[in-house]
Order: structure tokens, then C-alpha cells, then sequence
């Protein structure tokens, strides 16, 4: 009877040791997670939405209509007006459905080509800078009207200059055969 008692405190003193090390852990883990959301400008990512703050809009839905409803949202969330200058009546052209009035408004936004500009009292729409991507070597030749050859001389670049030389010299590399060489 000794021992059954003996061996109910020791469950009991290890379950308070297991309950300690549970909570520090957790503890620590809220503490980098705090610190991790410091370290820069990241994401939130929302575990809980409440339901007020979730929108649902048809892909017909006119876009100043779309910003008239989710105006008072985020002007009661976040304080900040959205504004759209040019008062754009295109339907928005995408399904939203219970998603986030933020995320909400960048994916409608994305797929209109425009994005936003945040600033202390207004979120204001603005057409998207166009990304001008060169995909391969003869569409950045005709670009830079016959690009240099090797051996040409170059000016030197200064403030106004728009076009830029870049050499470089791209190998693959095979990590076995290179670390069973030597």
C-alpha cells in the first residue's frame, strides 16, 4: 500500500513538471512569434476573421460599388478611407467569396491591374506601374536597338542614362562530379 501511495505522488509531481514545461514552452513560443512579427513588415496571417469584416461580391459587381461597401469597413477597422479618384465603374471581374475585406481588396485590384497606396488617413487606388519584363535574348536585342557586342566601348552611365550593360557568365554545376573531383 506503501508503494501504491509512493507511486501516486510521483505521478502526481511529474504531472505538475510536465504541466511547468508545457506553459514555459508555449510562453516562449508567443514570445518569438511576437518578436518574429517585429523582425519586419510581414504579413499577418488571420487564424480567426470575425464576421463582420468578411465581404462577398459577384464578378459583375461594379468596381465603385465594390469600394462603396467596403469603405465602412475599413474605415472601422482601420481608420483609413479608400479612395479611388477616377471613380471606375468596370465590373471587378473576380468571385469573391467570405474572404477578408483587406484581402479582398488587394485580389480585386490584382486582377484590375491597379494596386494602392497607403497613406496616413487614406488607402488611395492607382493603376499598377507596368512591368516591363524582357523574356529572351532577341526581344532584348530589338529593345536596346542591337544591344553591344563584345569588344564595343561603352559610354559611361550616368543619371539620365536608361539602358544598362550587364555581362555575366552562367555555368551548371554538377555537385557530385565537383566534390568527387576535388
Amino acid at each position: 500500500m506503501k508503494n501504491f501511495i509512493t507511486h501516486i505522488r510521483a505521478g502526481r509531481y511529474s504531472l505538475l513538471i510536465a504541466l511547468i514545461i508545457v506553459s514555459l514552452g508555449s510562453g516562449l513560443g508567443t514570445i518569438q512569434s511576437a518578436n518574429a512579427q517585429n523582425a519586419g513588415e510581414q504579413r499577418q496571417i488571420r487564424s480567426y476573421v470575425p464576421p463582420d469584416q468578411l465581404v462577398s461580391f459577384l464578378p459583375s459587381t461594379p468596381f465603385n460599388i465594390f469600394v462603396d461597401h467596403v469603405n465602412p469597413i475599413f474605415q472601422r477597422i482601420t481608420g483609413k478611407e479608400v479612395i479611388d479618384a477616377d471613380n471606375r465603374q468596370f465590373p471587378i471581374g473576380i468571385a469573391v467569396s467570405g474572404m477578408h475585406f483587406l484581402d479582398a481588396l488587394e485580389i480585386v485590384l490584382q486582377y484590375n491591374s491597379l494596386t494602392y497606396r497607403e497613406t496616413d488617413r487614406y488607402f488611395m487606388i492607382e493603376v499598377a506601374p507596368e512591368q516591363n519584363l524582357i523574356l529572351d535574348a532577341d526581344q532584348a536585342a530589338s529593345t536596346a536597338g542591337g544591344g553591344v557586342r563584345a569588344g564595343d566601348t561603352v559610354a559611361k552611365a550616368d543619371l539620365d542614362t536608361r539602358q544598362i550593360e550587364i555581362n555575366a557568365v552562367l555555368f551548371e554545376l554538377n555537385h557530385s562530379k565537383a566534390r568527387n573531383t576535388g
